[in-house]
């Protein structure tokens, strides 16, 4: 998209405006009908029952908020973006993940819960091909029901961890999330989004 808008001189477009202009993009017939297909009759039973999922990723050089306004956005998972970097420590990838983790936390009547949430991001690595993640997050989809008012309510993302898993390969990013209500107000957070950067060292 760089290369695009230098070579033909055009203005830099906002992040709205490119989000407007994906909500436009057509797509070939079947699409994104195929990604529902795919969610709902794709694995088998004894699949879902160990743990088999399905997410489709996209790796690109810039293209999310165009795909943010699209059609496609409720189907794909994260984003991957790579680049090639010199060091620190031998270190020669970067790798920069956004997405979105299903949570499912639920509070009312004067009550706060803190709850910790695990998933994995990320492709796999080996132990001598890490070097390092740092992760952020931040509450994407919240509801909150004022049974009696004035309320109160707090969500807040208290920290976040980023590290190797040793089993899968990948980077388990680990969330923790403080909710608390007042008397007569319930509230739910069901969604985070997430920005992972992982340093690498990958044979060329």
């Amino acid at each position: 998209m760089k290369v695009m808008l230098d070579t033909f001189g055009m203005d830099r477009p906002t992040n709205a405006e490119l989000k407007r202009l994906g909500s436009k993009l057509n797509f070939y017939k079947g699409l994104p009908e195929m990604f529902e297909e795919f969610r709902n009759n794709l694995l088998a039973e004894e699949q879902i029952a160990h743990g088999v999922t399905v997410e489709h990723n996209i790796i690109s050089s810039g293209l999310k908020v165009l795909l943010d306004g699209s059609r496609l956005q409720p189907y794909v998972g994260e984003q991957v973006l790579e680049a090639v970097v010199a060091g620190p420590d031998g270190a020669n990838r970067l790798f920069t993940i956004t997405g979105a983790a299903n949570v499912s936390i639920s509070v009312s009547g004067g009550q706060q819960q803190t709850q910790t949430w695990t998933f994995l991001v990320g492709p796999a690595f080996s132990g001598g091909q890490f070097y390092r993640a740092i992760g952020e997050a931040s509450v994407s989809s919240q509801i909150v029901n004022i049974q009696t008012a004035p309320g109160s309510f707090q969500v807040q993302i208290n920290s976040v961890e980023a590290d190797w898993d040793d089993e899968s390969g990948r980077v388990e990013v680990r969330v923790e999330i403080f909710v608390t209500v007042g008397a007569g107000i319930a509230a739910g957070v069901s969604q985070i989004r997430y920005w992972v950067t992982i340093l690498a060292q990958i044979a060329d």
